[in-house]
């Protein structure tokens, strides 16, 4: 797989359309990639650049993650589900994927809901970074976050 260009714009406030056209998949390299493709009990994981998360070379980027997110979406419809939980792990990307899910799944018609833990009465933050200096940016970056949901 290789570099492509962005796939969607993560917080945009217009629609936007993701379009996965032949081309696209044989730069990417899906074939092969769907070929290995294995889903765990924990979803889906796999190695991912930190630094840029429409890389193609690694096969956790954006263009894998929406394939996985239209796939769940178009058998949660078939099932006859009318919405979906959406959250994640507090990794690299984790905000941009959790607003590219929770969009997908709005433009299926979903319900979305976002929330915190179920098991604790807390929200817990981890981060995974090259240096211990993004790391601290990353995590102040959470707790922003978290402090804005306060009410």
């Amino acid at each position: 797989m290789s570099t492509t260009h962005s796939l969607f714009t993560p917080f945009a406030t217009q629609v936007e359309t993701i379009t996965i056209g032949p081309e696209q998949v044989a730069a990417a390299g899906l074939e092969a990639w769907a070929a290995q493709f294995k889903l765990g009990t924990a979803g889906y994981r796999d190695l991912l650049d930190p630094e840029d998360l429409f890389n193609t070379a690694v096969p956790f980027n954006a263009l894998t993650v929406a394939l996985v997110l239209e796939a769940r979406a178009q058998l949660s419809r078939a099932a006859g589900l009318a919405s979906l939980h959406v959250g994640g792990e507090v990794r690299p990307h984790t905000q941009e994927l959790i607003d590219l899910a929770a969009r997908l799944y709005a433009a299926h018609g979903f319900a979305v809901h976002l929330r915190p833990s179920g098991n604790a009465p807390e929200f817990r933050c981890y981060n995974e970074a090259a240096t211990v200096d993004r790391a601290g940016e990353l995590n102040t970056a959470c707790m922003k976050i978290l402090a804005s949901m306060k009410s």
